[in-house]
């Protein structure tokens, strides 16, 4: 299991020893179904200011309590590694309920073994279910999600989820979405050091979730942002971009211009014609 660590930092990998020994004794085995990692903790993308993605698929018969209380252990584990700050200023408070509300910088993820066969978002991904309906294009993010993905323990059961087909509402919804985060985003600046997260966040998906739906596949964001360089999206903006993953702080004049690009990309993948399924 080492060896399928090994890309990522000391404390990452100190976290998911003792989050696998934690599930099997609070749990047992019989109820972990599958352990899997995804995003920027594969491909050797991981940065300063990335969040790891642990996803804990549990057997159907778990009660809502006890994944609860995982999510809890899972959370003092990250404060113990150093992976998550605790927010006392009330500020932080609320930008953590909204974090948790739509999955944002979080970086495990604790659902039953049936709500993942159904791709049930809401329940993978712990987001409010209204939200989810109204702006979260589900079939392109859990698409781009299980078309890279490791299993770390138990099932391949990313292989048998039958994810929704994308149509472009679906990137329309991907547009309305990144770009209210992004506008949100500015608002923060003057309060809030975390504000060029928010924007690198709304960017990272607009590609990600955007290349899934021309390409049917996954790829790393580095892969993604060349392609969007091909079509016309500003390479200077793309290349900041990946500079801000490895050094983190907030910069104001990515913020203004992260608006604009996220309609930009979202504007010529419309104008792509999405491979058919065979």
């Amino acid at each position: 299991m080492e060896s399928d660590f090994r890309s990522l930092p000391p404390g990452v990998r100190k976290y998911l020893g003792e989050a696998f020994s934690l599930l099997f004794s609070y749990l047992g085995e019989r109820s972990v179904v599958g352990l899997y990692l995804f995003g920027s903790a594969l491909g050797g993308e991981f940065s300063a200011s990335s969040d790891f993605d642990f996803l804990v698929v549990l057997g159907d018969g778990v009660t809502v309590k006890q994944i609860e209380r995982v999510k809890s252990l899972l959370e003092g584990l990250e404060i113990k590694h150093g992976l998550r700050e605790e927010k006392f200023s009330i500020l932080g408070k609320v930008l953590r309920a909204i974090e948790r509300s739509t999955g944002m910088f979080e970086s495990h993820f604790v659902c039953r073994k049936k709500d993942l066969l159904r791709a049930d978002f809401p329940r993978i991904f712990n987001t409010s279910p209204l939200m989810s309906k109204l702006l979260a294009p589900s079939p392109i993010v859990l698409g781009s999600v299980l078309s890279r993905i490791k299993r770390l323990y138990g099932e391949d059961l990313h292989q048998k989820v039958a994810i929704p087909k994308a149509t472009p509402f679906t990137i329309i919804k991907s547009l309305a979405m990144n770009l209210l985060l992004s506008l949100f985003s500015l608002i923060l600046y003057p309060f809030s050091s975390r504000a060029n997260k928010y924007e690198m966040e709304a960017a990272k998906w607009s590609i990600m979730a955007s290349y899934y739906y021309l390409k049917k596949r996954g790829y790393t964001l580095t892969q993604a942002a060349k392609h969007f360089t091909k079509l016309g999206i500003s390479k200077t903006y793309l290349k900041r971009l990946l500079q801000l993953r490895n050094n983190y702080h907030n910069d104001i004049h990515f913020g203004l211009a992260t608006p604009l690009q996220i309609l930009k990309i979202h504007t010529k993948t419309l104008k792509q014609k999405p491979p058919t399924k065979k």
